[in-house]
């Protein structure tokens, strides 16, 4: 896998998500990290060093941008992520279902690695 990822030459990836307050766009530097993500409601920005919120329309912006930095990211990118550095891979008890084997893979992250790294896949 990490082959294929190495060899992509992507730069920025973009997607959106449909939420009650609206559509919420974020744009990925796939080398940096940097992020943006537009909101109807705030924009939150990364640029490698600092996160910032800027609220909209006097609304309050209530969550955790250090934890939601990346989060949806993670989700929608995998392949990308999953080649990062810090990130080990192990076998594991394989996985059944409904009725089929699948092999088991233990995804995790050393310690220090990203918000989260005692998180794994």
């Amino acid at each position: 896998m990490v082959a294929l990822i190495t060899g992509i030459k992507c730069k920025r990836f973009t997607f959106s998500i449909t939420k009650p307050t609206g559509i919420e766009k974020t744009t990925e530097n796939l080398k940096t990290r940097a992020e943006l993500i537009d909101t109807p409601t705030y924009t939150q920005g990364f640029d490698g060093k600092t996160l910032w919120i800027n609220e909209k329309d006097g609304k309050a912006y209530r969550g955790k941008p250090q934890f939601y930095k990346g989060l949806m990211f993670y989700f929608y990118a995998m392949p990308f992520v999953l080649g990062d550095e810090g990130i080990t891979y192990e076998d594991t008890e394989p996985l059944i279902f409904e009725g089929k084997t699948y092999p088991g893979i233990l995804i995790t992250f050393e310690a220090g690695v990203g918000e989260s790294s005692n998180d794994s896949v």
